[in-house]
């Protein structure tokens, strides 16, 4: 069950602790109406984030400029008045700041934002540039003939990209969902006969007239003086012109009320599954300080107490639906109005039922209300994820600079000095049944009438048919039930049924290079400890051992092995079911996982200060106590093989598939999972290899990061980890002949396509040595082939949108082998491409195994490297991996990185390149039909 509460959560915790924070944004609006937030943060330190925010979008646009809007926001990176051509991508990759990564734009119906993230701080100059480039897309782009033109292609090739069966059933029955309203016909990919076709000079005079400083916002956060930024800003940004008769300030489009429930299905031939999505639409509230906060509030204490109601539903054998989400959010495409939804996967022909039993749910709420034993439970879970989003949240520049994006283009209410978290709690405690049923009272009718009701469906084509009078009937057979007051019982008692048998510490060193701590338990049990305080509160531990599925493969059972990570979740663990336990921690700051592949099994957890033994107790119960769960299991077994089964229509899915059978050898665990596969799953076989991986801890290492006390770890430690089992079983990974295909193959296939497209797959694989410098040295060849096709394939030729590729070393495939390195590259392109675009990967290839790249393209992703690195050393996730490294191969990625990174020269990058071009090679083109 998915509840929309994080966006909601992200929001309260940061502004929850961030009150004082906005003592240190400065907002102001200039005389020309453009606003602007400046502020002072240090994490990370040395780095600033600059975002221009605009409150236009697709709506904007006149029928003959439908797509340019996005198409605007295209040529943002393709000429400027101060950086003509692709200078502004090349300048800002010269100072580690990536394009894609860092350097980034989005466009929807009713909003814009640009972004340059990461930006070192060490010179002036740079934090100049950038500010140049935000006044730049503000009102200087050059929008030249020839680069628009250009550009054509590659948002033909995002279209092609984006052209999954969903986005086109939604925008067949957009005019539906949105009768009068222009949101019905403004998605912001727009149409291709207006991107082919339009003159350049239309799209000039809608960047004139809606690019204007009062629709801007221009957010810089970072380590910079804040005085001195303030008057840049003021100086650079007070000269731009406001909006005249034909432009000026955007309004956001009315979106009329329904007094009937609307109902909108379409169907595509690739559309796989059965969508519902079951809204109740109503306008956002124009609310301000603590009345704000307890429409927020209110808001996710009733949306979680109604996905608690949908859960124990989901639950039961007969259930109609799947993965269903719960909670508040906009609506659709609109920002100005706000929707109550329900929506999730649905089996095939239960879409009335489906939507019988969300209704129902609505009413049965207003009918009865909420008990107090819901609320409490909500507000627990509730205050359980706020103190971890508080815990874990993003002090970055970024995070902050979204935040006062969306303070910008939402006009929601910035915290006053003088709020503390304890008058948010207040909210919190003051919130009371009958609140919340008042809260849903507002956006739902008791009256039948199915007033601002939308019920949104998406279908495979050829599904049995179904018409707006199936909902509308069983909307009226809904609102005539005798609705009975809903009980819920709580989850009490302790975790573990009997506290584990003690062992203790036997011997303790210090690893010095690594400034840690590594224990040897009674078991046999190694512990790595390295306490930090990059993160109050935060808590990570890891448990791995070698080993995985290859001690149990056989081909036979390829399936179990291969879902056993899908199944294990639907365990019972001791006296709990899934439910059961997911309600018992209700509230609680820990997260327990564990894990198997091929060559180790794993147990991660994390957790705050208060929860950190509950956590304990819960690794050592689903270590040592799982049990099968037929009844889950066979909800869960029906529903995903149902899902499943309709992806043999959906070409991506197709592609995927095929990938995975030929890279992978045809190996039986190098498949992806099928209807078939699902439905042949033994569920005890699942739980004997499970509880199997985990029957002895011999050979495990634990590894313990973050903000704890050492005498509290050892005391955890020897209470659930020294305690569990341990009989002396040392393994190995074995030998199951799961490797990389050998040799070189071309596989050509096509299949029919809705939207005609080539997908061009290549893979590389062979030996390659497993050390720092290596691996440094394959991220950069694979950056640098990446950034060549990028240049050649779309800024160049227009032929695509987006190239997904890397290339990095593996240690641990299969068994003992030596390490291999892998090197998959994906492109979408036009059909009539598809053969050059193969040939292009072959040239760029053969290009950099004969010539060794230039100085310029090396350091230009050392320098981002180096960034990222610097980043890490203050993560305690960074940590984790760095001290698995150091323990299973001897590397030590803290110290050595930097001096490893910097040896690197071009020539290591040519001759690592020809190795791999002359290495085994598979590759695949599926086609239309």
């Amino acid at each position: 069950m998915k509840r929309f509460l994080i966006s909601t959560l992200i929001s309260l915790a940061a502004s929850s602790t961030a009150f004082s924070m906005t003592q240190q944004v400065r907002t102001g609006t200039l005389p020309n109406g453009l606003t602007y937030y400046i502020m002072r943060n240090q994490e990370p330190k040395g780095q600033a984030d600059f975002f221009l925010a605009q409150r236009t979008g697709s709506v904007q646009e006149k029928e003959n400029e439908r797509g340019l809007a996005h198409f605007l926001e295209h040529m943002a990176f393709n000429g400027s008045e101060h950086f003509p051509g692709n200078s502004l991508i090349t300048y800002l990759e010269s100072i580690g700041v990536k394009f894609g990564a860092d350097l980034n734009a989005y466009t929807s119906t009713d909003e814009t934002v640009y972004n340059i993230s990461r930006v070192p701080t060490v010179r002036q100059s740079s934090l100049d540039s950038c500010l140049l480039i935000l006044r730049d897309w503000s009102s200087a782009l050059c929008l030249n003939d020839s680069d628009i033109d250009a550009e054509r292609g590659v948002i033909e090739g995002e279209w092609r990209h984006r052209s999954a069966a969903s986005n086109r059933i939604l925008e067949k029955i957009l005019p539906q969902i949105y009768p009068g309203s222009i949101y019905g016909k403004r998605m912001p990919i727009g149409l291709m006969s207006v991107v082919k076709n339009f003159k350049p000079e239309t799209l000039r005079g809608y960047y004139r007239r809606w690019h204007r400083p009062e629709n801007q916002a221009v957010i810089v956060v970072g380590d910079f003086n804040p005085d001195i930024m303030e008057a840049k800003v003021k100086q650079m940004f007070s000269p731009l012109k406001a909006g005249n008769a034909k432009g000026g300030k955007a309004m956001l489009p009315k979106v009329p009320d329904n007094k009937k429930m609307i109902v909108a299905i379409g169907s595509d031939p690739e559309q796989g599954h059965n969508m519902l999505q079951l809204h109740f639409k109503h306008k956002a509230p124009e609310l301000t300080g603590e009345d704000y906060w307890r429409r927020k509030v209110g808001e996710s204490l009733l949306g979680s107490m109604l996905a608690e109601r949908m859960d124990s539903l989901e639950q039961t054998a007969d259930c109609p639906w799947q993965s269903l989400g719960v909670g508040f959010t906009n609506f659709l495409l609109s920002r100005g109005e706000h929707s109550f939804v329900m929506r999730g996967i649905v089996k095939k022909g239960r879409e009335k039922d489906a939507f019988s039993a969300w209704y129902a749910e609505v009413l049965r709420a207003l009918d009865h209300g909420f008990t107090p034993e819901e609320l409490e439970m909500a507000k627990t879970e509730y205050m359980g994820e706020l103190t971890k989003q508080r815990r874990n949240k993003k002090d970055s520049n970024t995070a902050y600079s979204r935040r006062w994006v969306r303070h910008f283009l939402d006009r929601g209410p910035l915290l006053s000095i003088d709020a503390e978290l304890d008058s948010l709690q207040a909210v919190i405690d003051g919130m009371t049944p009958e609140y919340c049923t008042e809260l849903l009272a507002s956006i739902a009718d008791r009256n039948g009438s199915g007033r601002n009701m939308v019920v949104v469906g998406m279908r495979p084509e050829n599904s049995q048919p179904l018409t707006a009078d199936i909902f509308n009937k069983a909307l009226n057979t809904v609102n005539d039930m005798d609705l009975k007051p809903y009980s819920v019982k709580a989850v009490s008692g302790p975790i573990l049924e009997q506290e584990p048998l003690r062992g203790n510490i036997v011997k303790y060193d210090t690893v010095a290079n690594l400034g840690c701590r590594l224990y040897t338990l009674s078991n046999g049990v190694k512990v790595y400890a390295k306490k930090t305080d990059y993160k109050p509160g935060q808590f990570y531990l890891i448990g791995k051992g070698p080993g995985g599925l290859s001690q149990n493969y056989t081909p036979e059972i390829a399936g179990e092995l291969k879902m056993i990570n899908d199944v294990s979740p639907l365990f019972c663990y001791g006296d709990y079911t899934q439910s059961r336990l997911r309600r018992r921690l209700a509230g609680k700051d820990l997260a327990v996982k564990t894990d198997i592949d091929n060559t180790s099994e794993s147990v991660q957890l994390s957790a705050g200060p208060n929860d950190r033994e509950d956590a304990f107790r819960v690794l050592y119960l689903k270590l040592t106590a799982a049990q099968p769960d037929a009844a889950n299991f066979a909800i869960w077994q029906g529903s995903t093989a149902e899902r499943l089964a309709g992806q043999g229509s959906n070409p991506v899915q197709v592609m995927g598939d095929s990938i995975h059978l030929n890279v992978y050898n045809r190996h039986p665990l190098g498949r992806k999972e099928s209807a078939a596969m699902v439905r042949s799953l033994n569920l005890d076989t699942i739980a004997n290899v499970y509880r199997d991986r985990f029957s002895d801890f011999s050979d495990f290492t634990f590894y313990a990061t973050g903000d704890f006390e050492w005498k509290e770890l050892e005391e955890l430690m020897e209470r659930y980890v020294s305690s569990l089992p341990a009989y002396g079983r040392m393994e190995t990974p074995k030998d199951i002949g799961y490797r990389y295909t050998p040799g070189r193959k071309d596989i050509d296939f096509n299949m029919p396509m809705e939207t005609p497209t080539a997908i061009s797959y290549s893979f590389l694989s062979g030996h390659a040595d497993y050390d720092i410098k290596n691996y440094l040295t394959a991220l950069i060849a694979g950056d640098i082939i990446e950034s060549r096709l990028l240049k050649d394939l779309r800024e160049d030729k227009g032929w695509t949108y987006s190239i997904m590729g890397h290339c990095s070393v593996n240690p641990d495939l299969n068994g003992t082998d030596a390490p291999s390195f892998l090197w998959p590259l994906y492109i979408k392109t036009a059909p009539e491409h598809a053969q050059e675009v193969k040939a292009a990967v072959e040239s760029v290839y053969s290009l950099m195994a004969k010539e060794a790249p230039s100085a310029e393209e090396v350091d230009k992703v050392r320098e981002y490297l180096i960034k990222n690195f610097r980043e890490g050393l203050t993560e305690n996730g960074f940590w984790l991996s760095a001290l698995q490294k150091y323990n299973d191969y001897g590397l030590d990625f803290a110290n050595d990185y930097v001096a490893a990174l910097n040896s690197i020269t071009p020539e290591d990058v040519r001759s690592f390149t020809e190795k791999a071009a002359k290495a085994n090679r598979t590759r695949l083109t599926l086609t239309p039909r």
